[in-house]
């Protein structure tokens, strides 16, 4: 037989072509119940996935609102409340070897978390509520609740928006529908 030589294409060039589907089942189990999340708070929703120190974002709804936030389709998982809870739902060995690899995250990224004793109470709690959030009075409020499949968390379903449009009553909201979403989303991976 004859060996082709040549080169193959990675994950990644579905990410740069906007195609995404290295992640086509979980994109499938996602869409329909971001829609309807989409439409029903009126806010942008994402489905994010842990690549290397980063958040990678494999899915997106816009919300049909005038003032949106907007948030890059990759950045660094310290800096963003899926990152966060991608980091959190970690196994033990996972979460160390994370740290030992990518270091902790820098201040600027995450003061709550900027030296070790600070970011293990941050993933406990994390762990804890079950979901992530980031309250930036200034600009934008992320929340993220995990979609695992078999218990294995293997990504992050997020609601983003403008900090100005940001309560009490849309913090309970962000939760109640969040965790809702993720949880049916998770169902539908078994």
């Amino acid at each position: 037989t004859e060996i082709q030589k040549g080169y193959t294409l990675g994950n990644k060039i579905f990410t740069l072509s906007g195609n995404t589907g290295y992640k086509k089942e979980l994109i499938e189990a996602a869409a329909a119940e971001m829609g309807k999340l989409t439409q029903r708070i009126t806010e942008n929703t994402l489905l994010a996935v842990l690549s290397g120190e980063n958040r990678l974002v494999i899915h997106k709804m816009n919300s049909k609102q005038q003032v949106q936030a907007n948030t890059p389709d990759e950045k660094k998982a310290y800096d963003s409340s899926t990152g966060r809870l991608l980091i959190a739902m970690l196994t033990d060995k996972e979460l160390v070897r994370f740290v030992s690899q990518f270091g902790l995250p820098a201040a600027n990224l995450w003061k709550e978390a900027s030296t070790e004793k600070k970011f293990y109470h941050q993933i406990n709690l994390i762990r804890e509520q079950g979901y992530a959030l980031i309250e930036d009075t200034v600009q934008i409020v992320g929340f993220a609740a995990p979609v695992k499949r078999k218990d294995k968390t293997v990504a992050s379903i997020s609601i983003y928006l403008p900090a100005f449009r940001y309560n009490e009553k849309t913090k309970n909201d962000l939760i109640k529908n969040g965790l809702a979403i993720a949880k049916k989303i998770s169902v539908k991976l078994i």
